[in-house]
């Protein structure tokens, strides 16, 4: 089940999410990071980035060499995009 408030205490933060337009090849993204030790959660697509499926993979900043990785090498093929989320605002990354 998907969770808003996944990284406990941290609503402030800044985070990026992946979009996709799958839940299939959302789930199976947030599967590959995981296994790559990338602390990750899949969550709702905020209502300002949804092109999607409705679900995102939210990760961490640092995480974003090891995403790009994975995005450029494995075929994601309803992959819609990267956004930052701050403080509620979304914006493409």
């Amino acid at each position: 089940m998907p969770s808003d408030a996944s990284f406990a205490g941290e609503k402030d933060m800044e985070y990026l999410i992946a979009v996709f337009k799958s839940r299939n090849q959302t789930l199976k993204f947030a599967e590959r990071l995981k296994r790559m030790n990338v602390r990750c959660d899949v969550i709702n697509t905020p209502r300002q980035a949804s092109l999607g499926c409705g679900l995102s993979v939210k990760f961490d900043p640092c995480a974003m060499p090891i995403v790009r990785r994975l995005i450029n090498t494995e075929y994601f093929y309803s992959f819609g995009g990267l956004f930052k989320v701050c403080r509620g605002s979304v914006s493409p990354y």
